[in-house]
């Protein structure tokens, strides 16, 4: 496959084969989450290839599209934090709701650069990467509320909704009733959406406690009463209360190979806020999902569960500080 991307040679065969094998990955993944997100990369850029190198065969345009998410499921977790490599979406693809994804989630590769390579020190940096964050955060919406008339009724809230993912905790009496979409893409895209949410919220309120650390006014923010870190923990319960549509009987295949990664991320933001009760039900969510045969949710469940287990032994002043250093 390498060979056949340096020589620009795309194969319909390969690249069908390829997708499968990148498709049954999550099922056995013994050397957790790093090698697959490598493999997905390769597989992107491989598919790209044969994307725009075969522009009339819709089957491998279906596919792309698909795969596009898969490539930015984890910003945070993906050793291409640089954003360098990825392939820009065209026109076409700006057009549609997949598109938008992409964008989102590519651009917090460079962000996330931005926030590691910060000096908290310099007061003027500090405040242009928050206002930074601040467009994206507005841009996400504004995408949002372009795509969201495409995807049918808005969803609706079930009391004691019951997945047929039998495992699955229920929602109800930890972040309230779940979720029904009209469709599964419905569902996905919110999800996604809530999770870009989830992650630039936390960004946010810590580029802005280190901005307002250089002046002179400072006094210490109440995290609990800020409004960018509540509206974090708001998204983060969100997206576990669309977790159960997901798994439901004749979507569970795409919808929870969509679900891990949200539900790593909420992990993250629980983690931090001590939130057990909401912590638990993820690492039960992850769970659930292993026994549909996804070996993936194991690594992803125990890097979550380390993480727990690592703020818990330490001193932390500002949790939020935390959360992009795991």
């Amino acid at each position: 496959m390498s060979d056949m991307i340096k020589r620009r040679a795309p194969n319909e065969e390969l690249l069908y084969a390829t997708v499968i094998f990148q498709r049954l990955e999550p099922l056995l993944s013994p050397h957790g989450v790093e090698p697959w997100l490598a493999h997905a990369q390769g597989t992107n850029t491989f598919l790209s290839e044969c994307y725009y190198g075969l522009p009339n065969n819709p089957f491998i345009a279906s596919i792309y599209q698909h795969q596009q998410v898969l490539g930015v499921a984890d910003p945070l977790s993906s050793p291409n934090t640089s954003g360098k490599g990825q392939q820009s979406p065209t026109q076409l693809d700006r057009d549609r709701p997949i598109g938008g994804v992409f964008e989102v989630f590519t651009a917090f590769k460079l962000i996330l650069s931005k926030l590691k390579q910060l000096d908290a020190s310099n007061h003027e940096a500090c405040q242009k990467l928050f206002e930074d964050l601040v467009l994206h955060k507005d841009k996400t919406i504004a995408w949002f509320a372009g795509v969201a008339p495409s995807l049918g009724a808005e969803p609706t809230r079930c009391s004691n909704y019951l997945s047929t993912c039998a495992k699955l905790p229920s929602t109800d009496g930890v972040f309230g009733p779940a979720y029904y979409f009209p469709s599964l893409a419905s569902a996905r895209l919110h999800v996604f959406y809530w999770t870009a949410l989830a992650i630039v919220y936390p960004m946010i309120y810590q580029v802005k406690v280190l901005a307002m650390a250089q002046t002179q006014s400072f006094g210490s923010i109440d995290q609990t009463a800020d409004e960018d870190a509540m509206l974090s923990w708001y998204y983060a319960d969100e997206i576990c209360r669309g977790i159960p549509y997901c798994l439901t009987d004749t979507e569970k295949i795409w919808g929870a190979q969509h679900a891990m990664f949200p539900l790593s991320q909420v992990s993250n933001v629980y983690s931090i806020l001590r939130w057990r009760d909401k912590f638990m039900w993820c690492q039960g969510a992850l769970t659930a999902i292993e026994h549909l045969g996804f070996g993936l949710a194991v690594p992803l469940r125990e890097a979550a569960l380390k993480h727990w287990v690592l703020l818990e032994n330490a001193n932390v002043t500002h949790p939020s500080t935390c959360l992009f250093e795991s």
